[in-house]
């Protein structure tokens, strides 16, 4: 019979030292690249919501000029025409002497804008957005000179500038547009 040798080797868990080492750093790297898709997914949601707040801003003020353009005859300044109030340039800008036009000031908020503004109601309500979006109409002052270089002001004695205000699904995501309608 043969007989068998058992060597003693020196074994002290490297392997397992080492196996542990590379399981911690994918462990690492997993936990990592669920990070930044958790952060990408919110930049995402909320581009998505700021293009929902464009689109429904941008459908304000394409009813502010569809109201101008139903017009044969402008109204005066101060009057309410199909629920519109026509104000006077800067008219809503009660702190005139900060430096800031009316619709940068904070005081124009959600409350502000529910109180003075036309909103989309009826058939014309838009889904998905906390709030629905509205528009004010103001008067601008007459032109002196043309807005081109060269050119007159031709036939045109009047110009509205449309400011809308919308929301996306969520009342975070804000969007102000303008518009100057050449009457």
């Amino acid at each position: 019979m043969r007989s068998v040798t058992m060597i003693k080797r020196n074994e002290q868990g490297a392997v397992l030292l080492t196996s542990l080492m590379i399981l911690l750093l994918l462990t690492i790297l997993g936990i990592n690249s669920m990070s930044n898709n958790i952060v990408q997914e919110r930049m995402v949601s909320n581009m998505h919501d700021r293009n929902i707040g464009f689109q429904a801003a941008e459908s304000a003020l394409r009813q502010g000029e569809a109201w101008v353009s139903a017009r044969n005859v402008l109204p005066d300044v101060g009057t309410i025409v199909d629920g519109v109030y026509l104000w006077d340039f800067q008219e809503p800008d009660t702190i005139a002497d900060n430096g800031l036009s009316w619709w940068f000031e904070g005081a124009r908020d959600a409350a502000w804008w529910d109180a003075n503004a036309v909103k989309n109601t009826g058939g014309d309500t838009i889904g998905d957005v906390a709030v629905q979006p509205a528009f004010i109409m103001e008067m601008l002052p007459p032109k002196l000179s043309s807005l081109e270089a060269g050119v007159s002001l031709d036939d045109a004695e009047y110009y509205l500038q449309v400011t809308s205000r919308a929301t996306g699904g969520s009342a975070n995501a804000v969007v102000l547009l303008q518009t100057v309608y050449k009457w």
